[in-house]
This record gives C-alpha cells, sequence and structure tokens, in this order.
C-alpha cells in the first residue's frame, strides 16, 4: 500500500493530519493502542485539562512553550515531553517559525505501566527513527488485522520512547531495556499462567539470573511484575464486559482457580472482582443517566 502521509521532515507538502482510532476499535482490547495520533502543521494552542492517557509529542520544528500542571519548558526541535495520565496541558508556538509537532495519544489496558517516567520532557538527537515509527502506524493498512498489527507497532514506539528516557533520565534502566523479549512476551501471554522458566528462555538466562534484572528494573521480583499486568488486564475486561463472569476473567488471566485469583485480585485493588465490576456499572450507569439529563 502507498504511503498515504508524508514525514514531515524537510517537506513543504506536509499537512496538519489527525487520526483518530475508528468507533468500532476498542483500544482497551490491546496491551497497548492508540485514541488519536497525528501532525500538527502548524501546531495549533493545545490544552488538555486532566487527559485519560500517556500523551507523547515530539517538535519536528520551530519553538514552542510547554506547560505540565504547574511546571514550565522550553520547547525547541528534537525535545520530546511524555505526560502522565490525570496532568493537565497545554502548549503552543512561540515567535515565527512555523511550529510542527508529533504526537501519539497511547490507550490500551496496560499504556500506564508501558512507561515509568511521565511528566517529563527529554532531548532526542535523531528524531527520524520516531518520524518512520510513526509513518507506519499512520499508513498501516486497515485490513482484518490492523488492530493487532497496530498495538504491535504501538508496542515499538513505547519501546523506542522508553530507551531514550533511560538515556536521558537513568543510565541504570539499561536493565529494562535488558527486559524488553521477556515483557513482551508476558503482555502477549497474559492467558497464560505465570512460568518463571519460560519467561527466562525468552532472554537466554536463568531465572536466578531474570529475578535479579527485575529487581534492578522494577524493584520487584517477575512474578509481581507478572501479577500487577494480569490484574489490570483483569479490571479492563470487568470494565469493558458486561456479560462476563469472574471465572471467565481468572481464567483469561492465567488463573484456574477462581478462588486464588480473587484472593489475589482483592490483595491488588482492596475489593472482589465482583464489587469492582459492580461499582464500574454504578459509575457508568450514573454518567449515562447524567448525558441523558444534558440532552433532554
Amino acid at each position: 500500500m502507498a504511503q498515504k502521509y508524508l514525514s514531515p521532515l524537510n517537506n513543504p507538502d506536509i499537512r496538519h493530519l489527525h487520526i483518530g482510532r475508528p468507533f468500532s476499535f476498542d483500544s482497551n482490547l490491546y496491551p497497548i493502542s492508540y485514541d488519536s495520533i497525528g501532525i500538527g502543521c502548524p501546531q495549533q494552542p493545545v490544552y488538555v485539562h486532566d487527559n485519560e492517557n500517556p500523551f507523547f509529542n515530539l517538535c519536528i520544528s520551530g519553538k514552542g512553550m510547554l506547560y505540565i500542571d504547574d511546571k514550565k519548558y522550553d520547547i525547541v526541535p528534537g525535545v520530546a515531553m511524555l505526560v502522565g495520565p490525570d496532568s493537565s496541558i497545554r502548549y503552543h508556538a512561540v515567535g515565527d517559525e512555523v511550529y510542527i509537532t508529533l504526537w501519539v495519544n497511547f490507550a490500551g489496558y496496560l499504556r500506564k505501566e508501558m512507561f515509568r517516567n511521565m511528566n517529563v520532557t527529554f532531548k532526542i538527537d535523531d528524531i527520524q527513527p520516531f518520524v518512520d515509527k510513526f509513518l507506519e502506524i499512520a499508513n498501516m493498512e486497515t485490513d482484518q488485522n490492523w488492530e493487532v498489527n497496530s498495538s504491535v507497532k504501538l508496542y515499538e514506539y513505547a519501546i523506542l520512547i522508553n530507551k531514550h528516557l533511560s538515556y536521558t533520565l537513568k543510565p541504570n534502566n539499561k536493565y529494562k531495556d535488558m527486559l524488553n523479549p521477556a515483557l513482551f512476551y508476558l503482555v502477549n501471554n497474559l492467558e497464560k499462567p505465570y512460568d518463571a522458566s519460560k519467561l527466562a528462555q525468552q532472554l537466554n538466562i536463568s531465572p536466578t539470573h531474570m529475578c535479579r534484572l527485575f529487581k534492578k528494573a522494577f524493584n520487584c521480583r517477575p512474578r509481581e511484575y507478572t501479577e500487577n499486568l494480569k490484574i489490570n488486564y483483569a479490571k479492563s475486561l470487568l470494565e469493558n464486559n458486561i456479560s462476563i463472569s469472574v471465572d471467565e476473567v481468572a481464567r483469561s488471566t492465567g488463573y484456574d482457580n477462581t478462588s486464588y485469583f480473587i484472593m489475589l485480585f482483592k490483595r491488588h485493588t482492596g475489593i472482589t472482582p465482583f464489587q469492582y465490576k459492580n461499582k464500574h456499572l454504578n459509575n457508568t450507569t450514573l454518567t449515562e443517566n447524567q448525558a441523558r439529563e444534558e440532552h433532554k
């Protein structure tokens, strides 16, 4: 398929681009996906109050000013920002140059777990890989496997961002880079029981060595890390599937013993899966009722 969208680098024909996810695409069914991606050319002033998802923005050209909550940052070409959920952001152009930015508004049930450092700015010396990967996503053919393929590409994009964050913020985050094959395996096999040996095989190291890497990278053991992923996936299933049972959620997250799953879920959230589902359904019903009242 011929590319529909062009690179904003040294291309006078680039135009403003905004792609929102299709209505039929449920982003919460995938580990990582997007609500919107785009190129601002020129980038117009943006204000978002309490954004829901991790938001990545990269300055291609021109100059801008960024505010994350109460902090102020100067934006120049090659400066990127990664803003976490529940933050308020605003940014605008400064000066007479054309201000162009590229952005990805990440979604998916593991969107928060994918990024360990947020509400930061960092410098990218070579922005070409970020532009190339963005264009792969923007120009992806919308066939029957489009959702899965875009999720894979966005996972690669998140890894690219995290690598540059590691170099910029915490040099010892090299351990996270070493664990990438294991992390990729985990997010794509959440329906399987935890298996330390299988996980270590993804890295060609022993389970003991793998455990040390997880401790250095995330300050927790691989089993604990896996539990967090599975519980977050379970929460997403309960929120987005009205008819799903607790037994089905347990099996979907790799737990054959439902009682054990309920115990783990309560340890992580403070309530049972059934209570969590009812609480979410009550909140959804309340929101829908409010919307109906406003349209009367």
